[in-house]
Protein backbone atom coordinates (compact mmCIF):
# COMPACT_ATOMS: atom_id res chain seq x y z
CA UNK A 1 0.00 0.00 0.00
CA UNK A 2 1.45 3.23 -0.60
CA UNK A 3 -1.33 5.44 1.86
CA UNK A 4 -0.77 6.75 5.36
CA UNK A 5 -2.76 4.60 7.20
CA UNK A 6 -3.23 7.56 9.94
CA UNK A 7 -4.66 9.51 7.00
CA UNK A 8 -8.43 10.30 7.74
CA UNK A 9 -8.45 9.11 11.49
CA UNK A 10 -9.84 11.16 13.93
CA UNK A 11 -7.26 12.99 16.07
CA UNK A 12 -9.13 11.15 19.48
CA UNK A 13 -8.00 7.44 17.87
CA UNK A 14 -4.31 9.02 17.80
CA UNK A 15 -4.62 10.25 21.31
CA UNK A 16 -5.85 7.19 22.78
CA UNK A 17 -2.58 5.45 21.54
CA UNK A 18 -0.35 7.85 22.35
CA UNK A 19 -2.06 9.13 25.89
CA UNK A 20 -2.00 4.92 26.76
CA UNK A 21 1.44 4.83 28.49
CA UNK A 22 2.15 1.40 26.43
CA UNK A 23 5.44 1.26 25.00
CA UNK A 24 5.12 0.21 21.10
CA UNK A 25 7.57 -0.91 19.04
CA UNK A 26 7.39 -1.84 15.62
CA UNK A 27 7.61 -5.30 14.29
CA UNK A 28 6.75 -7.50 11.55
CA UNK A 29 3.86 -8.79 13.37
CA UNK A 30 1.72 -7.15 16.38
CA UNK A 31 1.48 -8.78 19.51
CA UNK A 32 1.27 -7.55 23.10
CA UNK A 33 4.15 -9.06 24.94
CA UNK A 34 3.55 -9.08 28.82
CA UNK A 35 7.09 -10.07 29.95
CA UNK A 36 8.09 -6.83 28.09
CA UNK A 37 5.23 -5.20 29.00
CA UNK A 38 5.53 -3.65 25.61
CA UNK A 39 3.28 -3.97 22.03
CA UNK A 40 5.02 -4.65 18.72
CA UNK A 41 2.71 -3.65 15.69
CA UNK A 42 3.90 -3.69 11.94
CA UNK A 43 4.00 0.11 10.41
CA UNK A 44 0.36 1.56 9.71
CA UNK A 45 1.73 1.55 5.96
CA UNK A 46 1.71 -2.42 6.30
CA UNK A 47 -2.40 -2.29 6.74
CA UNK A 48 -4.68 -2.18 3.36
CA UNK A 49 -6.63 0.68 5.38
CA UNK A 50 -6.64 2.92 8.75
CA UNK A 51 -9.43 1.11 10.27
CA UNK A 52 -7.26 -2.23 9.63
CA UNK A 53 -4.19 -0.55 11.42
CA UNK A 54 -6.19 0.56 14.33
CA UNK A 55 -8.10 -2.52 14.57
CA UNK A 56 -5.14 -4.44 15.37
CA UNK A 57 -3.60 -1.59 17.67
CA UNK A 58 -7.08 -1.71 19.68
CA UNK A 59 -6.62 -5.00 20.17
CA UNK A 60 -2.90 -5.21 21.07
CA UNK A 61 -3.57 -2.35 23.53
CA UNK A 62 -6.92 -4.23 25.18
CA UNK A 63 -4.42 -7.16 26.03
CA UNK A 64 -1.76 -4.42 27.55
CA UNK A 65 -4.63 -3.09 29.55
CA UNK A 66 -4.62 -6.60 31.54
CA UNK A 67 -0.99 -6.55 32.77
CA UNK A 68 -1.29 -6.50 36.79
CA UNK A 69 -0.30 -2.88 36.83
CA UNK A 70 -3.24 -1.66 35.29
CA UNK A 71 -6.47 -3.65 35.20
CA UNK A 72 -4.89 -7.09 36.14
CA UNK A 73 -6.75 -9.68 33.98
CA UNK A 74 -5.83 -13.06 33.52
CA UNK A 75 -2.90 -13.71 30.86
CA UNK A 76 -1.59 -17.45 31.96
CA UNK A 77 -3.57 -19.46 29.51
CA UNK A 78 -2.02 -21.49 26.75
CA UNK A 79 -3.25 -20.97 23.64
CA UNK A 80 -6.28 -22.79 22.54
CA UNK A 81 -7.63 -22.78 26.61
CA UNK A 82 -10.63 -21.06 27.96
CA UNK A 83 -8.39 -18.15 29.66
CA UNK A 84 -6.43 -18.07 26.39
CA UNK A 85 -9.92 -17.50 24.37
CA UNK A 86 -11.73 -15.50 27.02
CA UNK A 87 -8.77 -12.78 26.66
CA UNK A 88 -8.26 -12.57 23.11
CA UNK A 89 -12.36 -11.84 23.21
CA UNK A 90 -11.80 -9.05 25.72
CA UNK A 91 -9.02 -7.90 23.67
CA UNK A 92 -11.09 -8.08 20.21
CA UNK A 93 -14.69 -7.11 21.78
CA UNK A 94 -12.35 -3.73 23.21
CA UNK A 95 -10.66 -3.47 19.55
CA UNK A 96 -14.24 -2.53 18.24
CA UNK A 97 -15.40 -0.33 21.48
CA UNK A 98 -12.44 1.90 21.27
CA UNK A 99 -12.45 2.87 17.67
CA UNK A 100 -16.30 2.85 17.32
CA UNK A 101 -16.38 5.88 19.57
CA UNK A 102 -14.46 7.95 16.24
CA UNK A 103 -16.45 6.37 13.56
CA UNK A 104 -13.80 3.30 12.46
CA UNK A 105 -15.80 -0.02 11.19
CA UNK A 106 -15.51 -3.08 12.76
CA UNK A 107 -15.03 -5.76 10.14
CA UNK A 108 -16.38 -8.88 9.05
CA UNK A 109 -13.24 -10.51 9.57
CA UNK A 110 -13.01 -9.00 12.96
CA UNK A 111 -16.16 -10.73 13.58
CA UNK A 112 -14.87 -14.07 12.63
CA UNK A 113 -12.05 -14.19 14.59
CA UNK A 114 -14.30 -13.08 17.45
CA UNK A 115 -16.67 -16.13 16.76
CA UNK A 116 -13.57 -18.78 17.00
CA UNK A 117 -12.88 -17.70 20.19
CA UNK A 118 -16.28 -18.25 21.31
CA UNK A 119 -15.87 -21.95 21.19
CA UNK A 120 -13.39 -22.45 23.98
CA UNK A 121 -15.94 -20.71 26.18
CA UNK A 122 -18.42 -23.12 25.45
CA UNK A 123 -22.08 -21.57 25.33
CA UNK A 124 -22.27 -20.25 28.78
CA UNK A 125 -24.03 -16.68 28.72
CA UNK A 126 -22.37 -15.73 31.99
CA UNK A 127 -19.20 -16.07 30.32
CA UNK A 128 -19.63 -13.97 27.65
CA UNK A 129 -21.31 -11.17 29.69
CA UNK A 130 -17.97 -11.01 32.53
CA UNK A 131 -16.43 -11.18 28.69
CA UNK A 132 -17.92 -8.10 27.31
CA UNK A 133 -18.10 -6.28 30.73
CA UNK A 134 -14.02 -6.48 30.61
CA UNK A 135 -13.33 -5.13 27.49
CA UNK A 136 -16.18 -2.56 28.22
CA UNK A 137 -13.77 -1.90 31.71
CA UNK A 138 -10.36 -1.98 29.36
CA UNK A 139 -12.14 0.68 26.40
CA UNK A 140 -13.02 3.03 29.79
CA UNK A 141 -9.57 2.60 31.04
CA UNK A 142 -7.99 3.57 27.69
CA UNK A 143 -10.64 6.64 27.11
CA UNK A 144 -9.97 7.71 30.50
CA UNK A 145 -5.97 8.01 30.16
CA UNK A 146 -6.77 9.95 27.02
CA UNK A 147 -9.53 11.92 28.06
CA UNK A 148 -9.33 12.50 31.69
CA UNK A 149 -11.84 14.76 32.56
CA UNK A 150 -14.45 13.13 30.99
CA UNK A 151 -16.85 10.32 31.47
CA UNK A 152 -15.57 8.26 29.07
CA UNK A 153 -18.07 9.10 26.47
CA UNK A 154 -17.40 9.65 22.71
CA UNK A 155 -16.18 12.97 21.50
CA UNK A 156 -18.73 13.29 19.51
CA UNK A 157 -21.77 12.76 21.98
CA UNK A 158 -22.93 9.61 23.70
CA UNK A 159 -23.86 7.66 20.37
CA UNK A 160 -25.41 4.55 21.16
CA UNK A 161 -25.04 4.49 24.76
CA UNK A 162 -28.94 4.88 25.77
CA UNK A 163 -29.51 1.29 25.46
CA UNK A 164 -26.68 0.88 28.31
CA UNK A 165 -28.23 3.25 30.38
CA UNK A 166 -32.35 1.81 30.09
CA UNK A 167 -30.51 -2.04 30.76
CA UNK A 168 -28.73 -0.29 33.75
CA UNK A 169 -32.09 0.99 35.06
CA UNK A 170 -33.97 -2.14 34.81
Amino acid sequence: PTHTAREHVPTDAELILEHSGAEFRRADRAAYVPSNDEILLPAPEAFLTADAYYSVAFHELTHWTGAPHHLGRDHSGTFGSPAYAREELIAELGSAMVPSRFGIDYTAENANYTANWLIPLGRDPKQLIAVTRDAAKAADYLYRRAFPDTEAQPSEGNQGNQDDQDLEAA
